[in-house]
């Protein structure tokens, strides 16, 4: 059978013998630019003071990103696993995921750190309050910050490669999928205290065995080849509107976390956005952009930069800031955007330049033996 459209893949010349896929490349590509647009868009709403409404009816477009990770994560971590035996593949994620995030979320609370105790944020008037302090902000840093992914995506890798036995098995997929569901309920019912999906540990694992499943199964992307894309799209509206409607549902009822992505509507929604990506048949990231190589980068240096430019903006525009502007929903759709465009701009740029450094690529997960961008082609979408 030839293969789908959207299943291109061929041997590199410069990588050996990894083969590309070409959806991979679209998903990471939109996925990040929608997890970076999606916390610009938060980090204005905050700023501005705009009222519930528009934070949903801004941010819920963007909230695929998350689990659009997961399950190319599963996809690669399929193919990886036909390659390398269990433990080398775990000690490869180690290394090119585990290790980066570590040194970024260091930097990043050392960052808070030096800036709680300037304020005298932290309780300092004791060594043991201040190790209690300091134990608070690792707290945060891990499940109320960005850098929760990390965590949250080694601990489902190591479970599904305890359970590798029955990656093939649909019974795991349905007990994997009934515990996301349960989650999604949760988000309403709150028989179990977890405030925010960064906090629900075996709420993603189903999406990184989906990828799995789905890389070892090639009728899936055939599916999704043959499927019309009105049909995928109108899905992708439907489950769309949705999510939005539930939100409005849990702001009415007082909902710590309205835009929860582990919300039913939002798993639907988010589903059907990696379909709708994946049956796109050519390359949409622009040429000069190393997806393969940056996404990871841009994804841990971005917290970072987003909290130096809004801290930035405020200082020069304090005026932007006023929650009692004319108009703070409209301010706070341009704040975001031009917030977008820098935080964006400067963690591609940074990744970029750090990239094409062999000795320090480590550092945004890059352990390929030549690590300059232009010594592979732009195309480079697969990594095992």
């Amino acid at each position: 059978m030839a293969a789908s459209p959207v299943y291109i893949s061929k041997l590199q010349s410069t990588q050996g013998h990894k083969k590309e896929y070409l959806f991979v490349n679209n998903v990471r590509f939109i996925s990040m630019a929608a997890v970076v647009a999606m916390h610009c868009s938060e980090t204005a709403l905050r700023l501005t003071g705009a009222n519930p409404s528009s934070l949903i009816v801004m941010v819920q477009p963007f909230k695929f990103g998350t689990i659009g990770f997961f399950l190319i994560s599963g996809f690669l971590m399929g193919k990886g696993l036909t390659q390398r035996n269990p433990l080398e593949y775990l000690a490869r994620r180690v290394h090119t995921v585990l290790l980066p995030w570590l040194l970024w979320f260091s930097f990043y609370c050392s960052l808070r750190f030096v800036h709680d105790l300037s304020l005298a944020i932290l309780h300092s008037n004791s060594a043991l309050n201040l190790l209690l302090s300091i134990l608070g902000l690792i707290r945060a840093g891990i499940f109320d910050s960005i850098y929760w992914f990390v965590p949250n995506l080694m601990f489902s890798l190591c479970f599904l490669l305890l359970c590798r036995r029955f990656l093939d098995d649909l019974r795991l997929g349905a007990i994997l999928l009934g515990v996301s569901l349960i989650y999604g309920i949760n988000v309403h019912a709150q028989w179990v205290p977890v405030s925010s999906h960064s906090e629900a540990l075996f709420g993603f694992v189903f999406y990184l065995w989906l990828g799995i499943w789905a890389a070892r199964n090639a009728r899936v992307i055939d599916r999704i080849s043959q499927t019309r894309t009105w049909f995928i799209l109108g899905f992708v509206v439907l489950s769309g509107l949705a999510a939005l409607q539930e939100s409005s549902i849990m702001i009415a009822a007082g909902a710590t976390d309205a835009l929860d992505t582990l919300r039913i509507s939002n798993q639907l929604f988010s589903v059907a956005a990696v379909v709708a990506i994946v049956k796109m048949r050519g390359a949409i990231s622009p040429r000069f952009l190393n997806v393969r190589n940056c996404t990871f980068g841009i994804y841990l240096i971005h917290p970072i930069a987003l909290s130096a430019t809004w801290r930035f903006a405020k200082w020069i525009l304090p005026g932007a800031f006023d929650v009692n502007v004319a108009n703070p929903a409209l301010v706070s759709v341009c704040l975001a955007c031009a917030l977008f465009v820098a935080v964006y701009g400067a963690a591609l740029g940074l990744a970029t330049f750090i990239v094409s450094r062999p000795q320090v690529s480590w550092i945004v997960g890059n352990f390929a033996k030549n690590s300059n961008p232009s010594a592979a082609p732009a195309r480079d979408l697969c990594t095992n």
